[in-house]
């Protein structure tokens, strides 16, 4: 699962299936991490009766530092808005059109429950699973902050998550929201996520607007246009060795 993906899948976990009393508003703080590539950031996540609005800053090792907000309203949840404070510009993503949103592996996965453990205060399912192409996740979910069904609404078809692992975390009641991944490659490398924080301050309606001023972008990546050439002009001067790194960082995959 890629590092952007762990991104996307997190933001769209957020996301209220149902309005209420009942569903999480708040902000929820990550820590994102790559070893072996010099790479992590941060991964702030504010949920509210609108929508979902994250707030990334990832070190990408050599190429430094990368912000990227994205932007999921509730009225129009197939649709995200990536926001580029840099240029000052948006886009549109629908998350329904093949190619515009990048898809974990549909692989069978063997999933197996190893206990329950606290993760920022929150009670969660520690789990453990291998996919059939030799994958390794291994996560803690809660319901305290989503349960399964609230889970499975926010990331179905459209959110590009397998359909075999949602099946194998179901079946260990592990349905829940992803307090901490950690991703594991082949080569020994991870990728991993996981929750530091949690406040439970609705944000303002206002968070979830687009910034007065800014303007439509093109492109239908899931990383802003500007950034991407920050990083395919740092990548030039990077050796083969350390572009090979900087691609394990990115994608967290055990190929």
């Amino acid at each position: 699962m890629r590092l952007l993906q762990l991104v996307v899948v997190a933001v769209l976990l957020a996301l209220p299936a149902t309005a209420g009393a009942s569903a999480f508003a708040g902000t929820l703080e990550m820590q994102l991490s790559a070893e072996k590539a010099g790479g992590g950031g941060t991964l702030k996540i504010l949920v509210g009766d609108a929508g979902v609005l994250s707030e990334m800053q990832l070190r990408a090792g050599a190429l430094g530092q990368v912000s990227v907000r994205y932007l999921v309203k509730k009225r129009v949840p197939d649709i995200v808005w990536i926001i580029d404070d840099a240029s000052k510009t948006y886009r549109e993503v629908s998350t329904k059109v093949p190619g515009t949103t990048q898809a974990v592996d549909d692989d069978a996965w063997n999933m197996k429950k190893i206990g329950t453990e606290t993760i920022s205060g929150y009670a969660c399912v520690h789990v453990v699973g291998t996919s059939s192409t030799g994958a390794r996740l291994e996560m803690w979910t809660t319901k305290e902050l989503m349960d399964g069904g609230q889970f499975t609404r926010a990331i179905g078809k459209e959110a590009k998550v397998s359909d075999g692992l949602m099946k194998a975390l179901a079946q260990q009641g592990a349905d829940g929201f992803p307090a901490k991944i950690i991703r594991s490659a082949k080569d020994g490398s991870t990728t991993s996520m996981q929750l530091v924080k949690v406040t439970k301050t609705p944000p303002p309606a206002s968070t979830f607007e687009l910034p007065a001023g800014y303007t439509k972008g093109e492109g239908t990546g899931a990383v802003p246009p500007a950034v991407q050439k920050q990083l395919d002009e740092a990548m030039k001067g990077l050796t083969a060795e350390q572009r090979e790194q900087m691609k394990k960082m990115m994608q967290g995959q055990p190929r």
